[in-house]
């Protein structure tokens, strides 16, 4: 099976009944992101989800992501208007508490200065967190291996 096309397809890929019927990639129609975990972003900051890699700080929990999960990445503030903009993986999973943040990595993430970096962490958590001296991140950075376009996400990337 497969031989046809000059590859042979995994073994989740039921051939199609023609050859004319049949996407331009097989294996990219049976991808369900939706069976992936995901990130979502309220804002693009410093059009970082634009990038081949970029960073994210989140809270430490049981449903935190490992190095290797693949994930989609998504943005909106509500799960009406969101909208999955690619897919990811998970390259570096880094506990780190808010007061070990560099400059850099402020910088890197938000495009603002560790001051405003604070700010708009302790904001984004004021309703999860009471006592951020013994309170967990974890740094993210993700490696994107897929997009989807879409007129919905361009217009909805602010920064």
């Amino acid at each position: 099976m497969g031989q046809e096309w000059g590859f042979t397809p995994p073994s989740f890929f039921k051939p199609f009944p023609c050859p004319f019927s049949m996407p331009k990639n097989p294996v990219s129609s049976h991808f369900k992101p939706n069976h992936l975990k995901n990130i979502n972003f309220s804002q693009n900051w410093a059009a970082k989800l634009d990038r081949q890699e970029f960073t994210t700080f989140r809270l430490l929990s049981e449903k935190s992501y490992k190095i290797g999960d693949k994930i989609t990445f998504s943005m909106g503030k509500s799960p009406k208007n969101r909208h999955i903009l690619g897919t990811g993986d998970i390259i570096m999973a880094t506990p780190i508490y808010i007061h070990q943040v560099t400059e850099d990595m402020a910088m890197e993430d938000t495009g603002y200065s560790l001051m405003a970096f604070n700010q708009i962490i302790t904001t984004m958590y004021k309703h999860k967190v009471f006592d951020w001296n013994k309170t967990l991140l974890v740094r993210y950075k993700i490696r994107v291996t897929g997009r989807f376009s879409s007129k919905k996400v361009q217009t909805a990337i602010s920064f």
